[in-house]
């Protein structure tokens, strides 16, 4: 099975690694317009063959699957002609940066009859599916608050801060939160959101307070910004409350367990009282590589496809005030 690298960005390291860890597959190609960092990334994985045109990779026939990690704008031309060319593919969050793009990309996917899978890593992490188990058990009762907070100077590249290209971190780094909030509870009733754009890297919305509301009763309260210069960082929040306690992420308090392969959530409940519950820790990036390499070897629907890339963009684009 050979695989194409579409961009060799931030996020390629994590896609090139685990690519090389499973038996029988080859990045046999990588593809970036930089021609030097295309060159780093060969020398470092020891890629055969470096490209500045996905177009010529993409209709390849010896190549099986398209990995785009290009920024977000181009994922709707390069799933396009992937898909028109037969390719199964892995495509990073979002999904594309406008929702008629989106719902271009899963028809013509459907069309195609190829696989798409969207680079939701949240869906294979233990640490998150545990936080999910907790919180279906109403360990916290049946109402919970999710609280996220962070600030932080954000993305490394300028298209990240574009309005009509990344669109800051309410769509970039955000939709994990929301595909995750999808995934655990269910379907979005409101949305409100005070977005401003704080810093000067650029004419997206950088800072934020967003609350959004869910059919199910739970709430998802995030405070976020990238608007902090490079060496500067906020604190950093993420919790579980209801009316029972709180779950907290990291062991708070006194408790024994397996440092080497195992992590811990905290619940706080009535009179401090403390309950610890482990999971096993893993690599979701290898996890989420792997679950779509067998899902293409075994000719089986991606766990996470197009119809959730949609429905995390959906809430983005209202995030944004564009839907």
């Amino acid at each position: 099975m050979k695989v194409a690298v579409l961009g060799c960005g931030q996020i390629s390291p994590l896609h090139l690694e685990n690519w090389k860890k499973i038996p029988g597959v080859e990045v046999a190609v990588v593809v970036d317009i930089d021609h030097k960092r295309a060159m780093g990334r060969q020398k470092e994985y020891g890629i055969k063959e470096i490209s500045d045109d996905y177009t010529k990779i993409i209709n390849r026939p010896d190549i099986d699957i398209i990995d785009v990690c290009l920024p977000t704008y181009l994922h709707h031309d390069a799933v396009i002609k992937a898909a028109r060319a037969g390719k199964d593919i892995f495509c990073e969050k979002p999904m594309a940066r406008t929702h008629k793009e989106a719902t271009d990309m899963l028809k013509v996917t459907r069309e195609c009859q190829v696989k798409l899978q969207l680079g939701f890593v949240r869906r294979f992490c233990n640490a998150w599916l545990k936080m999910q188990e907790l919180v279906k058990s109403e360990i916290l009762g049946p109402r919970v608050i999710w609280r996220s907070a962070s600030a932080n100077h954000g993305a490394p590249s300028e298209w990240f801060f574009q309005k009509d290209l990344g669109a800051g971190p309410f769509l970039d780094g955000a939709i994990h939160n929301y595909d995750f909030a999808n995934m655990m509870f269910g379907k979005v009733k409101t949305v409100n959101s005070n977005l401003l754009t704080l810093g000067t890297k650029g004419d997206a919305f950088d800072t934020g307070i967003i609350t959004i509301e869910y059919d199910s009763g739970h709430m998802l309260q995030m405070n976020w910004s990238w608007a902090l210069p490079w060496l500067s960082s906020g604190d950093y929040l993420e919790d579980f409350i209801g009316e029972k306690g709180a779950l907290l992420y990291g062991c708070h308090g006194e408790f024994n367990y397996d440092k080497n392969t195992e992590e811990v959530i905290t619940f706080i409940g009535q009179d401090g009282k403390r309950q610890f519950f482990t999971y096993k820790t893993n690599d979701m990036f290898f996890d989420e590589i792997y679950s779509f390499y067998k899902a293409v070897k075994n000719n089986k629907a991606p766990l996470v496809g197009g119809e959730e890339g949609i429905k995390a963009l959906e809430v983005a684009l209202k995030v944004l005030g564009e839907l």
